[in-house]
């Protein structure tokens, strides 16, 4: 009587657990076939605008002593991405104060390691503010990205540098970045420079880069400050890139988002608008980050992320009317590229386009 009620207490006992072991392994089992199933070549990028951290930004960050402070409402997303890019118009090296409405800028050395933390794998130096300290204000902000580990593009120790594609590699995908702004800067060839928008230069840049690398990025700094539509040497470039062989191209400058146009079957992005920036213009308070996931050898869907800079210093995502207000002006053909949410749980990312 006692063995058999020992062994029916037993079976209690196991019973329950060995179902509960069988149902863990079946479910891993399942994970682990779902995720095999699931795109392995699959990247995703986030690209936004102006990345301005000094003025008030910079006093901002001081009072808090919190460098991360700018990005402390978007670094999940930031960080969830495979690659980050974003056009940083400031150069970092140590100085004095800047005052609130100057038009030179500098960024404590501490941001470099505030812009890995949130995430940026690559920034863009090819912009009219970078050189406002001059080649010191230059080399410093190389040495200081270096060390933080983030990758720059547009600028180098020479010219032939600064138009170099950079690469970077993810998943077995070889990503080309190519950058250029608008203001020429007389620099001899072998002196620390910016790489400037000339069409010939830039196509052969981007066809080097076709040649090694499965997707190639242009980066644009140009346009009229706060137009809304780009202007003539914004259009001409972009399509000569897209006619070389890039893939995507990226704008900036105007402060403003300005149109989404579809080239050849590939996206340009004519302005993000700003992501951090103390401006007081609402406009200028408004951007769009835009999402990218690359499979295999094509892009498969492009997303835009309206954001609104709060206090001056800090975009967050938002979604609703406002959302909807910034996206228009992206001026995207909603026939054929209808604005709806990716997913039930998140009506915020608004997707453009999936192949």
């Amino acid at each position: 009587m006692k063995i058999r009620t020992i062994l029916g207490l037993g079976i209690r006992i196991v019973l329950p657990i060995v179902i509960i072991l069988v149902l863990v392994l079946t479910n891993y089992a399942n994970s682990t076939t779902e995720k095999a199933e699931s795109p392995a070549d699959e990247v995703c990028m986030i690209a936004v605008g102006d990345v301005m951290l000094s003025r008030y930004v910079d006093q901002k960050m001081q009072r808090l002593n919190d460098f991360q402070h700018p990005f402390s409402m978007t670094q999940d997303i930031l960080r969830m991405a495979d690659l980050v890019f974003g056009n940083l118009e400031c150069p970092i090296t140590p100085g004095r104060k800047i005052k609130n409405l100057e038009m030179v800028f500098r960024a404590d050395p501490a941001v470099a390691k505030a812009l890995k933390e949130a995430g940026f794998a690559i920034v863009s130096l090819a912009n009219n503010h970078t050189l406002n300290f001059g080649a010191k204000g230059l080399t410093d902000t190389f040495r200081y990205l270096k060390e933080a580990d983030v990758k720059f593009v547009g600028a180098g120790e020479s010219l032939p540098e600064a138009y170099a594609p950079v690469y970077l590699e993810r998943k077995g995908q070889k990503f080309a970045f190519l950058a250029y702004q608008f203001a020429r800067y007389h620099t001899p060839e072998d002196n620390p420079g910016l790489a400037y928008m000339e069409l010939e230069r830039m196509a052969q840049n981007v066809q080097e880069a076709r040649s090694r690398a499965d997707f190639v990025i242009v980066s644009m700094h140009a346009g009229g400050e706060y137009c809304k539509n780009p202007n003539l040497m914004q259009v001409t470039f972009a399509h000569a890139a897209i006619d070389a062989g890039a893939d995507l191209v990226l704008g900036h400058h105007p402060h403003v988002v300005q149109k989404i146009e579809e080239y050849k079957q590939k996206f340009i992005f004519y302005s993000l608008g700003n992501f951090v920036f103390d401006q007081n213009d609402q406009k200028a308070r408004e951007g769009l980050m835009a999402k990218v996931i690359f499979s295999g050898k094509e892009i498969k869907s492009l997303e835009a992320i309206p954001v609104v800079i709060k206090g001056w210093t800090t975009p967050e995502i938002v979604d609703g009317p406002k959302a909807a207000e910034i996206l228009k002006r992206s001026d995207i053909n909603l026939i054929n590229h209808p604005a709806v949410a990716c997913s039930e749980e998140d009506s915020l990312r608004q997707l453009m386009w999936k192949r």
